[in-house]
């Protein structure tokens, strides 16, 4: 997962467009490249933390770049993700984005440097938020309510060595804060999920009873 730079993801049906814009942009940052709205929201949906930026183009493949966008600023989890519209020879569309929520409009061929600068300020007023695991809230969270009943000394020391034994035996889920509170919301309601970390505490409580620290 990349910790340095930040993900921009460009949706737009013409290949040649898509590398035009990342050798404008260059190595500063990491892309995603999808040709139509539903590869897009399939992404926004599947990845663990939303782009910093997104691109939308107004041609995209079985579907226009507007009704990705409203999709997008109409989605509690995505609407923070700035965009920047790309339009063609139709101003009226870009009219359209503006009012739909785009914080950009371009037309293309696009500008090299003025590109650069809209997306770098762009960052600037929205910056990326940081990757969380939140798995570390959902196992402690869980340990404090079940530690009594497993029969385990629940002193700091052991609670502490519990907890980071079942998340050594958790696979980490990395979100941005947004995505992060919706996860944890629908994720609690599971009762397979709830039931995986409770399995895994149990384990770990097991091996702290035998292995005490104290």
């Amino acid at each position: 997962m990349p910790q340095n730079k930040n993900v921009i993801l460009i949706a737009a049906a013409s290949a040649s467009l898509r590398e035009e814009i990342t050798n404008i942009l260059g190595e500063a940052y990491f892309y995603e490249e999808v040709d139509s709205a539903a590869h897009a929201v399939a992404y926004l949906e599947d990845s663990e933390a939303n782009p910093a930026l997104l691109f939308i183009c107004d041609q995209l493949s079985a579907s226009d770049g507007l009704s990705l966008l409203k999709n997008v600023k109409e989605t509690p989890a995505l609407h923070e993700i700035p965009v920047i519209y790309l339009y063609g020879s139709d101003t009226t569309g870009a009219t359209d984005a503006v009012k739909s929520g785009a914080e950009e409009v371009a037309a293309y061929p696009v500008v090299a440097e003025a590109l650069k600068n809209r997306v770098k300020n762009l960052l600037l007023l929205h910056p990326q938020i940081y990757y969380k695991n939140i798995m570390e809230n959902l196992v402690e969270e869980n340990a404090n309510q079940c530690l009594h009943n497993l029969g385990v000394c629940t002193c700091p020391i052991c609670r502490n060595d519990i907890i980071a034994l079942a998340l050594n035996n958790l696979a980490p889920k990395y979100v941005n804060s947004t995505k992060g509170a919706l996860f944890s919301k629908t994720e609690q309601l599971s009762t397979v999920f709830q039931g995986e970390v409770i399995a895994h505490i149990a384990a770990a409580a097991e091996i702290v009873k035998k292995n005490p620290r104290h």
